[in-house]
């Protein structure tokens, strides 16, 4: 794939990528199709869902096919509760780990889910029958931008072009059963997740260990 060439607009001219739909869940596949490229060509798939209301995230990894040497199963979710959000870990046996609390200050210093405010307008195109744009970010890898594919009726993301995880080379990242609305229980703390500390509101909890030293111990 050649690097696409591409000159920004006037800014009373440019095309500002639309406003993402802020709760959306969906079943993801990513196809590496290079053949000359190690392990490929080879495909993950799985499920992912954000719900930026509430700063819930879920994303698993369910399949691996091709020639890959290791064969892994997870789940990675951001669970909002507790005066805070936690990073939570889940193995396909529910086995649970918790990896970091943070308090809803840090919270506002999360990205927003949206396409790039620089994102560069491509075109118009169809994807599975839907009227959707184009845009191409400027996330690099090498020679190759991230393409980003919103869907006009609803402003969801369903599809994108990403590097692979071994070569970098553009790989499409295709969506279906894409959703509107993410269940809660997706993202959900399972009860077999430790409690690694009893978590409390107060923020000089959550500072390293005599962080305030000699002045907290007077």
């Amino acid at each position: 794939m050649k690097k696409r060439k591409f000159f920004k607009k006037r800014t009373s001219q440019q095309q500002h990528p639309p406003h993402l739909n802020q709760t959306f869940s969906a079943n993801w596949i990513l196809n590496a199709p290079n053949p000359s490229a190690p392990y490929t060509p080879y495909s993950l798939s799985g499920t992912l869902g954000f719900d930026f209301t509430v700063s819930g995230f879920y994303f698993t990894l369910d399949s691996m096919t091709g020639n890959i040497p290791i064969d892994l199963k997870i789940s990675f979710r951001i669970y909002p509760d507790r005066n805070g959000i936690e990073f939570l870990l889940v193995g396909p046996d529910g086995s649970c780990y918790s990896y970091l609390f943070l308090q809803w200050l840090w919270t506002y210093l999360i990205p927003v889910f949206e396409v790039p405010y620089d994102a560069n307008f491509v075109g118009n195109v169809t994807i599975n029958g839907d009227a959707s744009t184009a845009w191409q970010t400027t996330w690099q890898w090498g020679i190759y931008y991230a393409e980003l594919f919103v869907r006009e009726k609803d402003h969801v993301l369903v599809q994108a072009l990403i590097p692979d995880p071994f070569t970098a080379v553009p790989s499409p990242l295709i969506l279906s059963d894409i959703s509107g609305t993410v269940p809660p229980l997706s993202y959900s703390r399972p009860d077999t997740c430790a409690e690694l500390l009893n978590w409390s509101p107060n923020f000089a909890s959550h500072l390293p260990w005599a962080w305030c030293f000699p002045f907290c111990f007077i």
